[in-house]
């Protein structure tokens, strides 16, 4: 199998919103480096305007009883990137950080594929949920793959946060575009266990 049908393999089970949600890629643990109070009711969030959730759930079933598997997400395409969206702070501990939030309101979770994933050096990747209680991450340069592409898990809620986490001697973080978010209108991801807020995926890493 080559490349572009590699790539074609992963974003269709990906994007489609069936069954059991690909993670994509192992996370390398650790969490985000925390902001002042005040910065944080200031990240710029970029609203998702989706459909009514009838409208949702009567497209799902048509396409669960076609294909004859659980449909549960609605997938809106972005082309967001630290050039074009988002905003760069400095911590205090010698980073750059930029961070973007997203939100799509009434969704029970949210899923996020970056169309273009390869991070250099000693940067690292973080999504979160509003409170910080459920942290996908570390996604570091340990994920980069041939596809170029990373597939992460839903994160419970309508609202995320993309948090890259820059050293401040490093130049070049790499590249990363958010290329997909997926909008999940069926509480598909309750049942699976929590630990110390991280998801338990029932997927294998598939690079």
């Amino acid at each position: 199998m080559d490349r572009l049908q590699l790539r074609i393999l992963i974003l269709v089970m990906f994007l489609t919103g069936s069954g059991c949600y690909l993670s994509g890629q192992l996370s390398q643990g650790g969490r985000p480096l925390e902001n002042e109070e005040s910065l944080k009711s200031t990240i710029p969030i970029i609203d998702i305007v989706s459909a009514p959730l009838e409208q949702l759930l009567m497209e799902g079933e048509k396409k669960s009883e076609k294909l004859k598997r659980l449909y549960f997400a609605k997938n809106f395409d972005l082309h967001v990137n630290p050039q074009n969206s988002g905003r760069w702070i400095i911590h205090p501990d010698g980073y750059r950080i930029w961070q973007l939030g997203i939100r799509s309101k009434g969704a029970c979770s949210l899923g996020v594929i970056f169309s273009k994933f390869h991070l250099e050096g000693n940067a690292r990747l973080f999504i979160y949920n509003e409170e910080r209680k459920v942290i996908l991450g570390a996604f570091t340069n340990q994920n980069n793959k041939m596809t170029d592409i990373l597939p992460v898990s839903h994160v419970p809620g309508d609202c995320i946060f993309i948090h890259l986490e820059v050293p401040w001697a490093q130049d070049e973080y790499g590249e990363i575009v958010i290329g997909e978010v997926a909008h999940a209108y069926l509480p598909v991801i309750v049942d699976q266990s929590i630990k110390d807020g991280r998801y338990e995926s029932c997927l294998q890493d598939i690079s």
